[in-house]
């Protein structure tokens, strides 16, 4: 009766929960800094990192990026990565003392 009553989405929601592997959340030190510790044999890691700046002293500012990170353990002492730098530099600047960058972004819609 149970089964009857339950969703295919629900038993794929299941299946997905109980067949992942366990996963773990972890830290960069400082945003951009690297650790030296290396993954077992075989074992492969995704790390997702978002860092928002906003505001400035003139003007707007805006600065997005997301870093995705892929590690693959090779063996037990080397680990391979490779990350992606994705984003997004929007600003405008209202001071016209702040030369080049009034001169190019300066003003509404800069």
């Amino acid at each position: 009766m149970f089964m009857k009553k339950l969703s295919w989405g629900g038993l794929a929601l299941l299946g997905v929960v109980f067949a992942a592997p366990q996963s773990k959340a972890d830290e960069m030190l400082w945003v951009y800094t690297r650790g030296a510790d290396t993954l077992p044999q075989g074992e492969v890691e995704l790390k997702l990192g978002s860092v928002t700046r906003i505001g400035k002293n003139s003007g707007d500012y805006k600065f997005v990026d997301f870093r995705p990170e892929v590690e693959i353990g090779v063996t037990n002492r080397l680990t391979l990565s490779g990350a992606l730098l994705v984003f997004n530099h929007n600003y405008s600047v209202n001071d016209p003392e702040l030369q080049p960058m009034f001169d190019t972004q300066g003003g509404a819609g800069g």
